[in-house]
């Protein structure tokens, strides 16, 4: 059956199960523009590359956002040779923020660099940082993979029919799936009104 986004706000999987794999999202995406689901993920045919290139931007964009699920706080770097290599293990990296609030630390390439004294040589032993992972999508939190899948919808229909007749039903799964995905991060991160995520990334602006 094709795939759907129902108002309980969960994606529906060919198998039907409520867990929500890359192809499913895939599916998904060639659903909101009209097209049948396929059984695998074929790059070389043009509609599924599209989406599948739509889909791993959303992915990256929702999850740099630093997610309770992604991100891991107060991790201590120790360098070699002065040098603090950025970990590659046990997933890429899309942020990482040094925690002493006076070191202006950036990642360049894949080593920090100290911006203050324009090196990437440290005299520090050790170095806290906080992390946001790349997750596998399929590690990810269910509620944020229906988020993920619907805002890439939601884009591959503008981009590949640009139709007011299609916007309004992907929009309005957007913002179901927005709240869900608000929602659950707000239930299991431990947020204040001052480390809340959207005052934590306002405040780094």
């Amino acid at each position: 059956m094709p795939n759907a986004f129902t108002s309980t706000g969960t994606a529906v999987s060919p198998s039907g199960t409520d867990l929500l794999t890359e192809l499913d999202a895939i599916n998904t995406m060639l659903g909101v523009i009209g097209e049948t689901p396929v059984a695998s993920i074929d790059l070389t045919l043009p509609d599924i590359a599209s989406a599948k290139a739509i889909f791993d931007a959303a992915n990256r964009d929702v999850q740099t956002i630093g997610l309770n699920c992604n991100s891991d706080e107060d991790v201590v770097l120790t360098p070699t040779a002065g040098e603090f290599i950025i970990p590659t293990t046990p997933y890429p990296v899309l942020r990482i923020d040094a925690t002493n609030v006076y070191k202006n630390i950036v990642k360049r390439g894949a080593k920090l660099w100290d911006k203050e004294n324009n090196t990437f040589t440290f005299t520090l032993t050790e170095l806290h940082v906080d992390i946001v992972w790349f997750l596998p999508f399929a590690d990810l939190p269910v509620a944020t993979r229906v988020y993920i899948t619907m805002k890439a919808a939601k884009c591959f229909q503008a981009r590949v029919l640009g139709s007011e007749v299609l916007g309004p039903y992907s929009k309005d799964d957007e913002f179901v799936a927005w709240n869900l995905f608000q929602a659950e991060e707000l239930n299991t991160g431990n947020y204040t009104m001052l480390n809340s995520p959207g005052l934590y990334n306002l405040r780094r602006r």
